[in-house]
């Protein structure tokens, strides 16, 4: 029955590089968000939905925040060298992003900061 089938060679095609370049560690950063619900008779963790952004957070400033309403995550990020405002929306974890404008270099994070839309 296995005899008759020749063998099949897997190889890697041409793929996008994830995230941004760290130059200093010389690795590719990016952030992954993930949610996880508990329960069940064994009260076990499940995957409830995840997503990978390819704007990392800024090395200073790690932290997550949510919005009032508790819709949305957001973070401080670098975007092919420029410090970017990254909104998630927890409903299906679409995401965008937001210029910080002309004194995006003096932002070093975004402590006592609130997003309201």
């Amino acid at each position: 029955m296995f005899g008759k089938n020749p063998p099949i060679k897997f190889a890697a095609g041409p793929f996008e590089v994830l995230g941004q370049e760290n130059e200093k560690l010389g690795t590719n950063d990016y952030c992954c968000v993930s949610i996880w619900s508990t329960g069940g008779p064994l009260m076990r963790y499940t995957r409830l939905k995840d997503t990978t952004l390819r704007v990392p957070p800024l090395p200073t400033d790690c932290k997550f925040r949510v919005g009032h309403d508790a819709k949305r995550l957001y973070y401080i990020g670098i975007l092919n060298g420029k410090k970017k405002l990254v909104v998630i929306w927890l409903k299906d974890l679409s995401h965008s992003w937001v210029d910080l404008g002309p004194h995006a270099d003096q932002i070093m994070t975004l402590e006592d900061s609130s997003l309201f839309r």
